[in-house]
This record gives C-alpha cells, structure tokens and sequence, in this order.
C-alpha cells in the first residue's frame, strides 16, 4: 500500500502539466474582479474572511485593517499545530505585517482584487496625502510583495513585523524576521519564519519608521518559509527576503495566471452569476497547490488561533466539497492535495474497521487532518457520528478524477489502493437480506440513530461499485471481485421513498430518519453521488425533481454545494435554478467572492462552478449532453469544459439551437453526443497533422464515434453538399 512519505512543500509546477495555451479561449476573466470601498468587517475571523485576498495555493494573506494601519494576516496549509484533540489541532496562523501612516486616518479606501493580474491595488487618501498600493504573492514563490508610492506632501510609515501568539506554541523576533513554532507535544513540529526586506532601504529591525515619497516608491518583501520545506527554513526566509528576483517572480506569475485562464471559459449573458464562476475558481486556485497539504475548512486565510470546527478536513461532506468545481472546469491540477491526506489515513483507517467492527477495509472519523492526523479526538466529542459513510464520501473525487481523466498512471498509484479499501469495508458491512444488501446501523446525519439504508450512502455505494468495475476492467485487475461487487450493484436496496404533499419523494432512510427540514442529504445521492442523472427511468427521474420541489433547500447551512448542481442534474427548470442562484449570490456573496453560508468555508467554491456546468453539459452517464438544463431562449457558450471520457469540449447555443461542437480527446475512448439536430453531422477529425471528414448518422438523437488519443474533433450539421462525404 503506497503511503506519502515526504512532506515538503511540493507546490505543483503547473505549467509542466497543461497543454500550451489555447488561444482561443476568451479571456473573459479580465472583465472581472473585486471592489472594496470600505475596510473588511471580518478580518480577523473564526471562519471566512471577507477581505481582499492572495495566495499562490500554498501561502495564503488576507488585507484587513482601516487605511490608517492595513495589516497583512499570513497563513500557510502546512502550518498546523498537529495534536489530536478537538479543537487544538488545527491549521494557525503564522503572522501579520502591518503598515502604519497615521495622517492617512480617516482617509478614503478603494481596493480592487483582479482576478487576471491575481494581485490587489489599493488607493487610500485624505486632504494633503494620496497612496497607492500594489500586493501580490508570486506564482512561485512563497512570498509577500507589497509596492507602496504616494501623491502629495511626505508622510511616515511604521512598518512591523509580528508573530500571532495566544493560541499555544512559541514565538520569537530577531532583525527583520519572526518566527511561530509547535514543537512540544505534537505529534510532528510546524515551525515557520517570516522575513522582511525593503528594497532600496536599511532595514534596523521588526519595527521601523521610513518616509514615504513622492517619485520615491517603497517595495516590500516579505518572505515565508516553514520546516516543511526545509531544514534551514529561518535562514531561507531571510535570503529570500532581502535579494528576490523580481522581474523573474512577475513574469513567472503572469504566466502561470494566464496559462490557468486559458484552462476553460464561458458566456452566459449573466455578469453575476459569472462573476462568481471566475471567483470560485480563482479563491481554489489561492489555495489548493501544496500536494502534501491540503487546504482545511477555510483555505489557507486562517487568521485566529481557533477557526471554527479546529479548520480540520471534515469527511462528511466538507472536505470533499471545494473540488467538485474543478473537474468539469479542466482544472484537474488544483484536486492534487486532495489525496494525500486520505492515503495517510490508511493505517489508522484499518484500524478502525478491525478493532472497532471487526472488519476488513477502512472506517474512518469524521474530522482528519494532514499526515494521519485526528482532529476530532476529544472525551467530549463522537469520533464517527454513528456514520459509516465518512470513507465512502471520500471516494467520489477520486472516481470524478478518473473518470474525467481517464489517467490510468493516477488510477493505480493514487486511486485505486484507495477505493480497494473501502470496497473491502463495504463488501463485508452490508447485510443480505431477502435477496438484497442491506445498510444497516448507519446515521445519516450526525447522531440521527441507527438508521437503515441511508439514501446517501445507498447513492455512494452504486458510486463506488459500479466505479470499482471499470477501474478493475481498466487496470485488469481484480476479475473475482469484479464479480463480486456486480452482484452487489444488482442486488442493492432500491432508494427508499414516500408521499409528502401529495408527490411521491424520497425517503431520508428506510427506517430511522424519514426527512430533515434543516439539510441537503435527502438529494446527494443525486449529487454528488451521481446516482441518479437524466438518463434514469423517467419516473425515478420525477421522484427527483419532486424532492427538489418538496425540500426546497434554494438557501440553506450546508446545502449550497449539493442542491443547486443536483437540481440541475435531474433536469430541474432552468429558469428556478438560475433564479434562485441570483438570489443567493446577491445574499450571501462576499466582496471578495467567496460565498459564504454559516457552515461553509471554501466548500461553497464548488457550487456556481458544477452548477453552472452541469446546465451548459452533462457527461456522467457516458453520454455528452449539450446545454440540456439550460432556457433555449438564452444564448450562451463554454470553452474548454471537462466531460468524462477524457474529453475537452466546447459549444455554443445561439438563438435557441446548438451550434458548432468541438472537442479534443485526450485518451482513446469513444465518444457518445447527445445532439438535438435531426439531419446528420459532419465530424472532422484532426491528428497527427492529417484531416479527414466523416458524416455521423444519428441514432436517438446520438452519434457515436470512435476517437484517438490527442485528437481533435470538430461536430457540425450536414448542409446539402456535405450529402457526398464520405
């Protein structure tokens, strides 16, 4: 069993691992970015901070503060205190930079987060004193550049460097730098340094008054390394710090921007809702890049010693979440970290499983952290939450990555071992009862009881087998129980249901919890478990939309992730859906776009994201439907979206009819369309430097196509001198 060893940085290269630039995607990005006209309110915070926002996906800074004394929070995903006991063990803080000019109090503020350039710039004046700020944290570097120039007459700038303290842990100051340490009673010591350089200017210490002006332009340089990296992590920051190479780090940061933006775009016509579409996947890209460690709760702004839920990685349902977004998005790179904690929670995984149930496979806790970590533990606090379905969960990005990937190299290293795991697990839980397995003694929902048959986990069981099928067939491993587990998909207790207010909806489980007017979990075995899609028995598919209609979770605690790309996903009205999405990102959006609900963190990232693509394409019943939840009187277009099968698509919808399709096969699988055209198509083809040009016929409405690897495939209706090709 692969176990991650190393614990380095490893921040993902990026640009080694996507394709060159299409050029022909819009960068429609550019358009978009954030306005603050007033200081944030909650920054610091327990939980989501609403101020602007940098990160390179690794080190994350938020800007709180009045103009008068802005402060800089630093936090970065490997710096926990690593102790198993709730809710000690969490991601900390590591320190904040403040810049001080008393005559700017009271003055004006007017911040803006671009998204494209992926920097802020600030302009903060009063009567005789104009300033003018740029911050950004390089692509590649684990640093703070923060550029200061001003307007008017000279004013004095305290510049201080400090250490966050209150929350355990030690901290000290020594010129130009400070560090923050958990080294006694931890299972593995975080230590971190910041370093300060100020370019052009003598640095005395970690308070120091300079004089800011005009046509002399201040850039400071703030470093931060942990033992993570490396060794000699105090020293690194402090060299780092006083000689960066800054043309290097900003052509480099503008590359690796770009090359994100040209991963995937769309049109829709709706600013809002697109606003939020870039800045989800901008506020994943901050801070999902550190393999080894993955963003917790709320990301890598973590700015008080005590973040709400220990800012752990919670298995039912939160950990999981914030990726959703990223697969059908074609940012496949930011789902890295995801993996790694699962990997390391093996061992103690077995262990659960054999000492607690006397069982074979994995059972994990409700909250994990990175390298084995437990959370949770605590006299005070249920480890599981009488769930069985924590570890089950955890499977479904894989199996969306593989799916979406068709990698092969991932499956077997990464995936697999995992999956194989929980399969154990289930192929021996389940109870066979009359003919059918049977979930027994399963909550739910935190503490509901011992439930019987749980629709989620009933949902995430046909995820897993029928997954495990076509990753064994894949890798040609494991034919026996290949067998096994398509016996168990045959003979799996159908999805409980029952009557409310005349319609026939589901059930929460067979017996135990019947409904729950405070959650989503009556909906996510249609999302994220995928069990249930457009191509499902018809009448399956209006108990569905049903229990869209009966649970009505448009706004709720936990369920922005889930119910809004579920709805889509069983063919709900578009015009609701997109209504009601308005609704929310009006309510509950923040100036920096996050969305945040009182349970969420970067969670919410997920949901305008694989909402949105969900209505523009479905592909995880192995056909690619086009704009099929989307109203036919609004044009709209996507680039560069990801469907299973390993395929690149794009499309655009004019006047009420899909026009032209393109698409690029990254392996060698078949291709099924799903096309509202009633003539044939044409389908060229582009490989290897040759074209050739063949007329699909339409079965159903489909067309059905074999493809090869890196090719290019460009789907069109027949016109009358097409008749000939053949």
């Amino acid at each position: 069993m692969p176990k991650t060893q190393v614990y380095g940085i490893q921040m993902l290269p990026f640009l080694a691992i996507v394709p060159p630039l299409d050029q022909t995607v819009p960068l429609r990005v550019q358009q978009y970015e954030a306005v603050f006209s007033v200081p944030p309110k909650h920054v610091p915070s327990d939980a989501v901070v609403d101020g602007p926002l940098m990160g390179n996906g690794d080190l994350g800074v938020v800007l709180g503060g009045p103009p008068e004394a802005l402060t800089f929070y630093v936090s970065k995903n490997d710096f926990w205190r690593a102790i198993s006991r709730y809710p000690e063990g969490s991601p900390k803080p590591i320190g904040t930079l403040k810049i001080a000019w008393p005559e700017l109090r009271g003055g004006t503020y007017q911040v803006r987060q671009r998204l494209f350039e992926a920097d802020i710039i600030g302009e903060f004046s009063v009567e005789k004193h104009k300033v003018h700020l740029r911050a950004w944290t390089p692509a590649t570097s684990n640093s703070l550049i923060v550029e200061l120039s001003s307007e008017g007459t000279p004013l004095s700038v305290d510049i201080s460097l400090d250490p966050c303290e209150g929350g355990g842990g030690t901290s000290s100051s020594s010129k130009n730098r400070v560090t923050r340490s958990f080294t006694e009673g931890v299972e593995w010591p975080s230590e971190a340094a910041m370093a300060l350089g100020i370019m052009g200017r003598a640095a005395t210490g970690t308070h120091l008054r300079l004089h800011l002006e005009q046509g002399k332009p201040l850039t400071l340089s703030l470093a931060v390394r942990t033992n993570h990296e490396t060794a000699d992590f105090q020293n690194e920051a402090s060299r780092a710090a006083v000689k960066p190479n800054l043309a290097k780090l900003a052509v480099a940061h503008k590359k690796w921007w770009s090359t994100f933006w040209h991963k995937s775009s769309i049109d829709i016509g709706d600013p809002l809702v697109e606003r939020f579409w870039y800045g989800s996947q901008y506020v994943m890209a901050m801070c999902s890049r550190n393999r080894a460690y993955a963003p917790g709760l709320f990301g890598n702004w973590i700015t008080t010693d005590k973040p709400n839920w220990a800012g752990d990685y919670h298995l039912n349902y939160n950990y999981q979440a914030p990726w959703w977004g990223v697969f059908s998005s074609n940012h496949i790179e930011l789902a890295e970290p995801y993996d790694t904690a699962l990997l390391d929670a093996i061992p103690r995984g077995r262990d659960n499983a054999r000492n607690l149930l006397d069982m074979p496979g994995v059972y994990l806790e409700v909250g994990i952290g990175p390298r084995g970590l437990l959370s949770c533990k605590s006299p005070d606090y249920d480890l599981f939450w009488g769930q069985k379905s924590d570890a089950i969960y955890a499977t479904v990005n894989m199996l969306m990555r593989w799916r979406s990937t068709r990698d092969k190299r991932y499956l077997k290293s990464v995936a697999y071992p995992f999956l194989r795991e929980v399969a154990a697990f289930w192929e021996h839980y389940l109870v066979l009862e009359a003919d059918r397995y049977v979930v027994k003694n399963d909550a739910i929902h935190e503490g509901s009881g011992n439930d019987t048959n749980s629709i989620l986990t009933l949902g995430l069981l046909r995820n897993l087998f029928a997954g495990m099928i076509d990753a064994s067939q894949a890798l040609g491993v494991d034919a026996e129980l290949s067998r096994v587990w398509k016996t168990i998909l045959d003979k799996l207790s159908t999805f409980p249901t029952q009557e409310r207010n005349g319609k026939k909806v589901f059930r929460y489980t067979e017996t135990g919890m019947a409904w729950n007017d405070s959650n989503s979990l009556g909906i996510q075995h249609i999302y994220p478990a995928g069990a249930i899609g457009l191509g499902s028995d018809p009448s399956l598919l209006q108990t569905s939309q049903n229990m869209i209609s009966e649970m009505g979770r448009w706004s709720d605690y936990n369920a922005f992730p889930t119910f809004y790309t579920a709805a889509a996903r069983v063919g709900y009205d578009p015009e609701t859906i997109l209504t009601h999405l308005r609704e929310q990102l009006k309510s509950h959006g923040l100036q920096n776009l996050f969305v945040y609900y009182g349970g969420g963190g970067i969670e919410c990232c997920s949901a305008v994201p694989s909402c949105i693509n969900e209505m523009l394409m479905q592909s995880h019943e192995g056909v690619i439907r086009l704009f099929p939840v989307w109203p036919k009187s609004k044009d709209a277009q996507f680039w560069n979206l990801r469907a299973d099968g390993a395929f690149v698509v794009s499309a655009s919808l004019k006047h009420g009819e899909v026009q032209e399709v393109s698409l690029i096969s990254e392996m060698s699988d078949p291709c099924t369309l799903q096309l509202p055209w009633i003539e044939p198509c044409v389908i060229t083809e582009t490989h290897a430097g040759k074209t050739k040009t063949i007329v699909g016929q339409l079965q159903n409405g489909r067309v059905k196509f074999p493809t090869k690897r890196q090719a290019t495939y460009h789907i069109a209706k027949v016109s009358m001198s097409d008749q000939r090709i053949r």
